[in-house]
């Protein structure tokens, strides 16, 4: 690392610190005073700073205390903080705010009081506390799901009319109570939020009185991401899309739609539209959303439950540029395949669900369906019985730059067939600049893959993904970096996010490794050949 703008910080229990950029990427491990050292020699230099507790032992919270291992004061400049799993006090945050005044956006991810509970908004973080940091524009708090912590009304709205924040991402249920002039007098009524995550009700008989007033916050909004408390009917969604006019990107999650909805108002000028573990919609109401919203750019259906209705002429919209699915839709309607004759589409995704992955040997889709796609760039598929003459068409494809072959849990091989030979990959004209393939597929067709990255010049990255379960992905790396095939000018491999010299690998091998293993933070399970200075 070389810039320190942007670094992140994960503390190590076995190896204490390790230091890394922006992606997590270009790791280094260093013991206390190391770390020290390197904190008075470059804090200064750091505007965006996340601290990530990397607890390694099954706890819900790792009860690190921020205080414990991070000066603050060292980090005048900071403008963006981010905490994943580390405990803090509202002394702390008070301290905070005296000692990094820059401070624009507090982003806080799992994180404990110190007590072993969850940090709560208007509890552990309180508004007097907030008023202290006078540039603030963007706050975060999620937390685990299973706490279902809640915040009353006028204490969310007491936040939102006494800071000048332009977003608020909360996890909490956002609940309606009966409130006296006395509890809202005195704030501003005047929305100004751009972004709003929240789970809450939109009946408005929930609100005692309050509905219209809550309304207000949602004037102004491009980004609305919200789980709805009840089933969302039409009515709620005529609400929102008059509401929210400006409206770019809208997600639900978790939530229950009407089943009798036909024609959903959405809001006029979406152009991203997500739903995450949703249901009671059906292909009808599929085939309404990525048909008749011209505006509509990108479309991301994950784990969403559609009920199975016949429908006709299935066309996307020219306007969609990007498209995110179950592939497991592909079956249930064949109208979703035929429907990708689309010229638009630069992006496509399809999600599997890795605790049950039954995938036909047929490829998602067949590699004729993307031939009809002049203008993909990016393409993510699963990968379960995936067969290997498929993924090299997939290589050879116009446009595509971008190609991800996704693991599906247990890997059972490539469909076994005849492998193409090393001057077969040296002659295929690809346009790749990013791959990234499982381990299976990369250690059957070592030899295939080392010569494609040697001779294709525009690929700049070949990665190799696995899981935790992956024990033998060391015989992959002694089988990889003694090959005869291996780039003479490749000098360094990412592993784990830590970047490996090659002729250090070959020879000390066994030392390295359980070097590895022992400073793995087992969040990034890849091995990845890069011809750029900095692996991406």
């Amino acid at each position: 690392m070389e810039n320190y703008e942007i670094l992140t910080v994960i503390y190590h229990e076995k190896f204490n610190y390790v230091i890394a950029d922006d992606r997590g990427l270009n790791r280094s491990c260093l013991r206390p005073q190391e770390f020290r050292e390197f904190i008075n020699a470059h804090g200064c230099d750091v505007v965006e700073l996340k601290i990530i507790s990397c607890y390694l032992l099954m706890e819900i919270f790792s009860n690190e205390a921020v205080a414990d291992h991070v000066k603050m004061a060292k980090f005048p400049n900071l403008r963006k903080l981010e905490l994943n799993g580390m405990s803090f006090t509202p002394e702390w945050l008070n301290m905070l705010s005296n000692c990094c005044g820059q401070l624009e956006t507090l982003n806080f991810e799992n994180c404990s009081n110190g007590q072993g509970a969850p940090v709560q908004l208007a509890v552990d973080i309180k508004l007097e506390i907030l008023q202290k940091f006078p540039h603030l524009k963007e706050i975060t708090l999620h937390n685990y799901d299973f706490y279902s912590l809640t915040i009353e009304y006028p204490k969310w709205q007491e936040l939102l009319g006494n800071l000048p924040l332009q977003a608020l991402h909360l996890n909490d249920r956002i609940i309606g109570k009966s409130s006296t002039d006395n509890e809202l007098r005195g704030q501003n009524t005047t929305a100004q939020l751009a972004e709003l995550s929240l789970k809450t009700s939109l009946a408005q008989e929930k609100w005692l009185g309050n509905f219209p007033k809550f309304l207000r916050n949602f004037e102004k909004l491009t980004t609305l991401r919200i789980e709805v408390l009840e089933t969302i009917t039409q009515k709620m969604l005529q609400t929102l899309a008059e509401k929210c006019k400006d409206l770019q990107i809208l997600q639900i999650t978790n939530s229950t739609f009407d089943p009798t909805l036909s024609v959903v108002s959405w809001p006029e000028n979406l152009k991203e539209l997500a739903l995450f573990h949703c249901r009671g919609l059906n292909f009808g109401n599929l085939q309404e959303i990525l048909q008749n919203h011209p505006k509509l750019t990108k479309f991301i259906s994950k784990s969403t439950e559609y009920q199975y209705e016949k429908v006709e002429n299935f066309q996307i919209s020219p306007g969609l540029q990007s498209l995110e699915m179950d592939c497991k839709y592909l079956w249930q309607l064949q109208e979703l395949s035929n429907m990708l004759h689309n010229n638009h589409i630069k992006e496509l995704i399809w999600h599997h669900e890795k605790q049950n992955c039954q995938l036909s040997e047929k490829p998602i889709p067949a590699a004729e369906t993307y031939v009809d796609l002049p203008k993909l760039q990016k393409l993510i598929i699963p990968h379960h019985k995936a067969s290997f003459g498929h993924i090299t068409e997939l290589l050879q494809h116009s446009s595509l730059e971008d190609l991800t072959v996704m693991h599906c849990g247990e890997y059972s091989g490539v469909t076994c067939e005849e492998v193409p030979s090393v001057e077969a990959a040296a002659a295929f004209q690809s346009n790749i600049t990013q791959l990234s393939i499982p381990l299976d597929i990369f250690n059957e067709h070592l030899d295939f893959w080392l010569d494609f990255f040697a001779k294709n010049a525009k690929i700049t990255t070949l990665s190799c993904t696995f899981t935790f379960e992956d024990f033998e992905y060391s015989q992959f790396l002694k089988r990889l970096i003694e090959n005869t095939n291996f780039p003479e000018d490749l000098k360094k491999l990412d592993i784990f996010g830590y970047t490996i010299d090659c002729n250090d690998l070959r020879n000390h091998f066994n030392a390295l490794i359980n070097k590895l293993e022992n400073e793995n933070c087992e969040d990034l399970y890849r091995i990845v050949l890069s011809k750029e200075k900095q692996i991406k």
